[in-house]
């Protein structure tokens, strides 16, 4: 009997200990090799404004010719301007990591934290132009995909800090008000890739010839154009 109060009285504040360790680390993601990255991470799980999850409108392409588009952002951004239906940027800084700007001052670096054929884990930090406030703040997005009836089907949830305590109590009042409006912003991401994946599974040939004279890396726009039938994909 005293053994076992003795175990418990060690077990109980190591298991309280435990348990707040995992509260403070979200349970998808693995922990980096980058500190920098880490501390972000725990930073807006611990710290977040609001978490939203969406569930968008399957996207009727293969599943393959999708994640190869979500691996290779900077290619989704450049044939969205081509389509004209954004004026945004988004270019490689390093390896998974993006930098993306928008001509109303908008602005964030995008890392990818963890990718599998099934899951895409991506921290964003920067700025948001919005009527003509700058709303700065980090998003972490656990984005999971399944094929099914219609296409590919897209689970994202999404985990918002915003850096201005102000900022963040309205943001707060506006999702009570109007939960529709925050995750429309949330959902252009989605409406745009869906678009582009439509028009690459759609229109192939107007695509891989697109993508050619666009003068991508080749192993950036492989696995799309194996995917979108190019003759001679590289």
């Amino acid at each position: 009997m005293i053994f076992a109060a003795l175990v418990a009285g060690l077990w109980l504040p190591l298991s309280d200990r435990l348990a707040a360790e995992e509260a403070a680390w979200p349970p998808f993601l693995p922990h980096s090799a980058d500190k920098r990255t880490d501390d972000a991470v725990e930073q807006i799980w611990k710290k977040r404004t609001f978490e939203r999850k969406l569930s968008p409108a399957p996207v009727g392409v293969p599943m393959d010719l999708y994640v190869a588009l979500i691996n290779a952002p900077e290619v989704v951004a450049a044939a969205a301007n081509h389509l004209q239906m954004t004026a945004a940027t988004l270019t490689i800084v390093a390896d998974r990591t993006y930098e993306w700007r928008s001509p109303d001052g908008s602005q964030a670096m995008l890392r990818v934290l963890l990718s599998e054929p099934a899951q895409q884990v991506t921290l964003s930090q920067g700025q948001l132009a919005v009527h003509g406030l700058t709303v700065r703040g980090s998003v972490l997005g656990n984005l999971k995909l399944s094929s099914g009836e219609g296409g590919v089907h897209s689970e994202l949830a999404t985990y918002v800090r915003i850096d201005n305590v102000i900022l963040a109590w309205l943001t707060k009042a506006l999702l009570a008000l109007m939960p529709k409006t925050i995750d429309a912003e949330l959902s252009k991401g989605f409406e745009i890739t869906g678009a582009v994946a439509r028009w690459v599974w759609q229109a192939p040939e107007e695509f891989c010839q697109w993508q050619e004279t666009a003068r991508f890396a080749p192993e950036r726009v492989k696995l799309i154009a194996d995917a979108a039938r190019c003759s001679g994909a590289r």
